[in-house]
């Protein structure tokens, strides 16, 4: 093969942000000074008008106009029941917010800051209009009127969709958009930047309200903004490491200071001719899995009492996407500081539909992620950019982030002022997260251009000819021009203009780029696509079952039948078979890989078993598809599933439910992701294991022991082997011909040169479903913190529920006679409602 020059996407530039564990997430919140202002600057005591009334009432900002009637009392909780239904007409309406600031506790020059605005606002100040906005996806600010005593401040928020329709109705031409249920030429999301996901997708409810969606501050008017500094690392051929920053002009006096890791600090004046700091022996920030992510602290500390500090948390590392020829085609690797990493995560939407409630759930969401061994998520863009403190909890565990940019599934209008707003809101975003070191890649948007090329949007949407080309020349302008353009120049952050899409550097028919591998779900396909399927980067893929009994009780269901539940599921794919949508789906999978979650059982209701068994084939299908890319000799350098979690109780693809219980697929996805960990290779000739180090210390004179076991237990076949397997790498064992058996159970156990195990596992070579698996009498006893149970028969798909309680394992296998300790340990976020454990077993449901 001839050699190629490595190409890559632009290196990332070392970046900053912390955030502590979950327990004392929001104390740093408060206190760690970074792109927010103190909470003391803030308003957040506010009034709702009510429409159509003389009633004024009581809110908190940041907040939303359907929260805070719920939380009057004046309309039902959306998430119960089909309560969505009768909240449709909070779309229609205008909202109000008011309240009053006395000037004398402020600067006399100072201006009014708003992180978030949902969506189109009128902005009075004491009766004089001075802003109007339309982009939910950014900051604004203004500065108040000197020279008065208080500031009458009222923030109308004009109806999305009412104004929405006036914008769409002066364009030229449809736009096309796929998730939004309305008639063409009533589909606002389109033309609207707020979240898409606000009207409506197949895994979330048409919420399309408004309001003031961040936090209002008055700040000094040369208050400078943590996205106003540019900062950047240089490492030398030496060693060291050059930290420079550019801060805007017009910063007022003060001084900068380095905080390193061990406590050390620099400091400069504000006039310093050179703002850099030199550091000879640069502590490395490494994503998770691979090393530490020891973080410096640039601060800036004003002279004056009137401004605030402000930090920067900084973490030293390189980051390069490798785009290059390479047997499989042309590579998407993501290396960092010169390490190849293997993408392994999940694909994250908002944790709750109002995102302004996710201070702590989204904390919960993004610990799920670290305990499931992930090492990178991508933030889909149909939804909005995540908190500073999402930012932080990423780069204090070590978690990559894949971040869209907001556009999802639709086209774009093209004129200056759709293009100056995008390009405002690129702004904002590129310089308010550039300094991150878990900021992997900037994407255009998601599946944009795969649904023009392959939906058939022209011929749905009618755009062919001049329509046709004006429709491609809007799209190239946002996501060829104006994002790319401001992402090269406010960042060294890597882009890339969509996903799914394949490399423009390769030539055409070769494997390039990222894929969206979708025939399993919707095409049917066996698991063993995963191995098959294009691309080179896995960026989405997934399977649908249903959340815990617990979240669906709390939403009102109580049963299958429930029309509430049947509410819950929106996949819909009619081009498959009329009528057929995701529990006809979900009942394939169930069938073709377990049991018939329809079937008759008298010893289970209905909706448990469609619980049970949707979950044990989400779990087989994930673990397959997370084992044949990571076992794919690079031809995949990457998997991230759909989804990790939900934005309110639903039946979807998620692995955690709304109320953060694991599903089964959460457990198998973690230990698939184990930095150290044996998998089987699907598809290879003769039984073929891979022990896997993606770790930096390598494991010397280790043992494997794996054996053949038929489905009562009794072992046919064992051997044992010393492998020595280097950091960041892995060994290849390939078993004897007596290992090849389609029948029975692969079980193995990897201890180090210490004695101490490195991993267990087991594959079951037949799809569960072809098996007839024994009942069985299973013995349980608990310890303080653990729970021993030893059953009488091999059992598969062993699965605990304990409201409260998270145990450390779930889907297991118990053989014969042979004792297993599970642990466990309390969960604050789930008050435990009863004391009662739930075991089940797939045999129970077969």
């Amino acid at each position: 093969m001839a050699s190629h020059r490595k190409k890559s996407l632009t290196p990332s530039e070392p970046s900053l942000g912390i955030r502590p564990l979950v327990a004392a997430a929001i104390f740093f919140l408060c206190n760690c000074g970074s792109e927010l202002p103190d909470p003391s600057m803030c308003i957040s005591d506010w009034e709702l008008h009510l429409p159509h009334t003389n009633e004024w009432l009581p809110v908190q900002v940041p907040g939303d106009a359907m929260i805070d009637l719920l939380h009057h009392k004046r309309v039902p909780d959306p998430f119960f029941g089909t309560n969505e239904h009768g909240l449709q007409w909070i779309e229609n309406e205008n909202w109000v917010y008011r309240t009053s600031v006395l000037t004398s506790s402020h600067a006399a020059k100072s201006v009014l800051r708003f992180e978030g605005l949902d969506t189109y606002a009128t902005i009075l100040v004491n009766d004089s209009c001075l802003l109007k906005t339309d982009n939910a996806h950014r900051a604004y600010e203004i500065a108040l009127p000197m020279n008065c005593d208080t500031w009458e401040i009222e923030v109308t928020l004009h109806s999305p969709v009412n104004r929405g329709q006036t914008v769409l109705d002066k364009q030229p031409r449809h736009v096309p958009v796929s998730n939004e249920m309305k008639p063409i030429g009533e589909q606002t999301s389109s033309v609207t930047r707020k979240p898409y996901y606000h009207f409506g997708w197949d895994w979330g409810p048409r919420l399309v309200s408004a309001g003031i969606s961040g936090p209002v501050y008055i700040l000094p008017a040369q208050q400078p903004q943590a996205s106003a500094n540019r900062i950047q690392t240089e490492f030398k051929l030496d060693g060291a490491s050059v930290i420079s920053f550019e801060p805007e002009n017009h910063w007022p006096a003060g001084t900068w200071i380095l905080c390193h890791p061990d406590g050390i600090r620099d400091s400069l004046s504000m006039d310093a001719r050179s703002k850099s700091f030199n550091i000879s022996s640069p502590v490395l920030w490494w994503p998770r899995g691979m090393g530490e992510q020891p973080l410096y602290t640039l601060i800036w500390s004003p002279e004056s009492s009137t401004y605030q500090s402000i930090e920067w948390k900084i973490g030293l590392r390189t980051l390069e996407w490798i785009r290059e020829r390479d047997q499989w085609g042309y590579s998407f690797e993501c290396h960092v500081n010169g390490i190849p990493l293997h993408a392994r995560g999940a694909n994250v939407i908002p944790s709750d539909f109002f995102s302004f409630r996710c201070s702590e759930s989204e904390l919960l969401m993004l610990q799920s992620a670290v305990d499931a061994n992930m090492n990178m998520v991508r933030v889909w863009g149909g939804a909005s950019y995540p908190s500073d403190q999402f930012y932080d909890f990423c780069d204090s565990t070590g978690l990559l982030v894949w971040q869209d940019f907001m556009f999802a599934c639709a086209m774009v209008p093209g004129d200056s002022a759709y293009l100056n707003n995008v390009n405002a809101e690129a702004l904002h975003q590129v310089r308010r997260l550039r300094h991150r070191p878990s900021l992997a890649m900037w994407c255009g948007n998601n599946e944009s251009q795969k649904a023009w090329n392959d939906w058939g949007w022209p011929d749905a949407f009618d755009l062919h000819g001049a329509d046709s080309v004006a429709t491609e020349q809007a799209y190239d302008a946002v996501f060829h021009e104006v994002l790319p353009s401001v992402v090269s120049s406010e960042s060294n952050t890597a882009y890339w203009p969509s996903s799914p899409s394949t490399d423009s550097l390769a030539r055409p028919g070769l494997p390039s780029g990222d894929v969206h591998a979708w025939r399993v779900w919707f095409d049917t396909l066996d698991f063993d696509y995963f191995s098959t399927h294009g691309g080179r980067f896995v960026s989405e893929y997934g399977l649908q079952s249903l959340p815990d009994a617990s979240t669906l009780s709390k939403v009102g269901i109580d049963a299958f039948a429930d029309e509430a539940l049947q509410f819950r599921q929106r996949s819909k794919m009619d081009w498959l078979k009329p009528g057929l949508d995701g529990w006809g789906m979900m009942r394939i999978y169930a069938k073709r890989y377990a049991a018939d979650p329809a079937a008759e059982d008298p010893d289970h209701t209905l909706l448990d078993r469609w619980i049970y068994l949707t979950q044990f084939a989400q779990a087989l299908g994930l673990r397959e598809a997370l084992e044949r890319h990571r076992t794919s000799d690079g031809r995949f350098a990457g998997s991230l599933y759909w989804q990790l979690s939900d934005v309110w109780p639903a039946v979807s693809w998620s692995t955690v439910d709304y109320y953060g219980h694991w599903k089964l697929a959460h457990y198998a996805v973690k230990h698939a992701n184990k930095t150290r960990c044996v998998q089987r290779a699907h598809g290879h000739l003769g039984e073929t294991l891979y022990a896997f180090n993606d770790n930096p210390k390598a494991i010397d004179n280790s043992e494997l022991r794996v054996s053949l076991l038929d489905i009562r237990g009794d072992t046919l076949q064992s051997d044992s082997f010393t492998i020595d397997v280097p950091a960041f790498s892995h060994y290849v064992i390939k078993l004897g011909e007596e290992f090849d058996d389609t029948k029975g159970i692969l079980r193995w156990k990897w201890i180090d040169d210490s004695g101490q195990l490195v991993d267990i596992g087991d594959w079951i070579h037949k799809k569960p479903a072809e098996v007839n698996w024994p009942e069985a009498n299973i013995e349980k006893a608990w310890f303080a913190d653990s729970l021993v149970l030893k059953s009488n028969q091999l059992v598969i798909g062993v699965r605990l529920q304990l409201e409260g309680i998270r145990f450390d394992e779930n889907g297991f296998i118990l053989f014969p006679d042979e004792p297993k300790s599970v642990g466990f340990h309390r969960i604050a976020a789930q008050a435990a409602a009863s004391n009662e454990l739930t075991l089940e077993h797939f045999a129970q449901f077969q």
